[in-house]
C-alpha cells in the first residue's frame, strides 16, 4: 500500500496477541508453531509483476532472518498493531492506518 497505493492480498489483518494474522493463514500454518515456515512449492510468483516479486525477496532478505518471536517484538512497537490491539484485541487493523504508517518509513 505504501509503495504502490493497492494491496498485494485482500484477506483482513487481525491485531491478536503476538502480531497480525490473516486467521485463515494462521489455521493452514499454526503446526509450525515458532519454527521456520517451510516456502510453499505451489506459489505462482508470476502473477506477480517483477517490481512487486522484487519488493517480496527484499522483505524476505530483512525479515526472513528473524525469528517468530523477535518479529512479534518488532511489531508490538508499530501504531497500526499497537493502537487496534490496545483498544480491541482481534479487531481489523485497517489497511489505511497500515499505509500511513509504513509511508512514513520508506527509505528512498
Amino acid at each position: 500500500m505504501a509503495l504502490y497505493d493497492k494491496p498485494l492480498f485482500y484477506e483482513q489483518i487481525e491485531a491478536w496477541l503476538h502480531g497480525p494474522v490473516i486467521p485463515d493463514l494462521y489455521n493452514e500454518y499454526e503446526q509450525y508453531n515458532s519454527k521456520a515456515i517451510p516456502r510453499p512449492q505451489d506459489v505462482n510468483f508470476d502473477y506477480y509483476g517483477d517490481e512487486i516479486q522484487a519488493l517480496l525477496n527484499d522483505v524476505y532478505s530483512v525479515f526472513g532472518q528473524y525469528s517468530a518471536w523477535k518479529l512479534a517484538n518488532m511489531v508490538h512497537e508499530e501504531s497500526p498493531w499497537k493502537e487496534v490491539y490496545e483498544s480491541q484485541p482481534g479487531g481489523i487493523i485497517s489497511l489505511d492506518s497500515m499505509k500511513k504508517y509504513f509511508e512514513a518509513h520508506i527509505v528512498q
